[in-house]
């Protein structure tokens, strides 16, 4: 779940500064409904009702700390529309999660939880 908090700060972040039309804005904020929506399932199904305030508490700090260093990042790295930061943090962002993922794959002999449409 940590890591899905710090892609929906990339998300939300970079719908807001990088979009230039109301179309593109909604298609990021409909995704980011569905991430959102992803989550609570997951944190209902997978969480008893003690463990789930630290989940919600942890996810949303790292939500509000990835804004907060995305932020940084295109004040000290401006650019238009923050096009650069955007595919550079992304990558970053991109390739542990990845590599965790096919990891976890290979280690647990499992799918579950893994959308394999992806690989």
């Amino acid at each position: 779940m940590t890591l899905r908090c710090l892609t929906m700060g990339y998300e939300i972040f970079y719908a807001f500064t990088t979009t230039s039309t109301a179309f593109e804005l909604a298609s990021f904020m409909v995704w980011f409904l569905l991430d959102i929506l992803f989550a609570a399932v997951a944190i209902l199904t997978c969480y008893t009702p003690s463990q789930r305030t630290a989940v919600i508490t942890r996810m949303a700090c790292g939500f509000l700390l990835t804004v907060g260093v995305l932020k940084v990042l295109t004040i000290v790295w401006p650019d238009e529309r923050e096009q650069i930061t955007a595919y550079w943090t992304g990558l970053i962002l991109q390739f542990p999660i990845g590599w965790m993922s096919l990891w976890l794959l290979i280690k647990e002999r499992d799918a579950r939880g893994h959308s394999l449409e992806i690989w």
